[in-house]
């Protein structure tokens, strides 16, 4: 986010200084916008509401830009908030265009770094049709098992000929969203294949419930924990053993976990199955 070499218009533009003390609020998510802000002093909180609760996305130094979809205009999609005593400079539409044209180095500067927001923004939403294909992909696994045939140690397995490229095609997604959630459901001891080639499935149950954590997690996850690690400062273990002990807390229950009916939300319930699927396997357990 950074624009280097921002002496080069401050004569331009330091009369729409302004200074802003520490938690002091300088726009509000869903508010009118009409101005983009450079930060020439202190640090700005940048915060996205995610149901109940402020997720913080980044925190902006010196140099750094912020609120530039409000050029269009259109409401804030994000709040921010001083960190510190900051000193901004509001640039309006009509300022902006005029520094565009004067100053062809910041325009590059402004449009690299806004390309760079937007292959962020089309990183996430992979991530998200590749979540959705996941969910996909358990829904087809369990439509084939209703033409296999159950084996003497309570397994299914599934039709001949079942393979990672057939998956594919009736789920609708890349093979490599297949190979990803194969690998995870062998990992957990939920899909597996015999020595003829024909894969099975441990327990439909398990199965039904790994595909009800899925969808879940889709739908009120707020924050992988890839990114939570980044936010946070913290590496990916670190941020996993965070996260399991938050979980733990809120649902109040024995680190083996709780029974289903004892239950009282969705988000409980969504709560649990993370513990199963997401944290107990990378501990050794047993109980999915």
């Amino acid at each position: 986010m950074g624009l280097d070499g921002m002496d080069l218009v401050s004569a331009a533009i330091d009369r729409h200084g302004r200074r802003i003390q520490p938690e002091e609020v300088i726009f509000r998510e869903g508010e009118p916008s009409g101005e983009m802000y450079v930060i020439r002093e202190g640090m700005v909180r940048v915060l996205k509401r995610v149901g109940a609760e402020e997720v913080c996305l980044a925190i902006l130094g010196p140099g750094e830009f912020f609120g530039e979809m409000g050029l269009l205009p259109s409401p804030r999609s994000v709040t921010a908030v001083a960190d510190s005593e900051v000193l901004l400079i509001a640039i309006d539409a009509a300022t902006f265009g005029q520094m565009l044209g004067e100053t062809p180095a910041l325009a590059m500067r402004i449009l690299t770094r806004l390309a760079e927001r937007l292959r962020m923004v089309d990183e996430r939403l992979v991530n998200t049709m590749t979540s959705e294909g996941s969910a996909r992909v358990v829904q087809t696994l369990m439509g084939l098992s209703r033409g296999g045939d159950r084996s003497t140690d309570g397994r299914i397995r599934l039709p001949a000929g079942v393979d990672e490229g057939l998956v594919a095609g009736q789920a609708g997604v890349l093979p490599s969203v297949v190979a990803g959630i194969r690998q995870r459901l062998e990992g957990l001891g939920l899909l597996g294949c015999d020595s003829d080639g024909r894969w099975w499935i441990a327990s439909m149950r398990t199965l039904e419930d790994f595909g009800e954590y899925l969808e879940r997690k889709r739908q009120v996850d707020p924050l992988p924990l890839d990114e939570l690690a980044a936010l946070a400062g913290m590496d990916l273990a670190e941020a996993e053993v965070l996260a399991e002990r938050v979980i733990a807390k809120r649902l109040a229950v024995p680190e083996r976990g709780i029974e289903a009916g004892e239950l009282r939300t969705p988000m409980q319930r969504y709560l649990e199955l993370k513990l199963r699927f997401e944290f107990r396997p990378r501990h050794g357990a047993k109980d999915l």
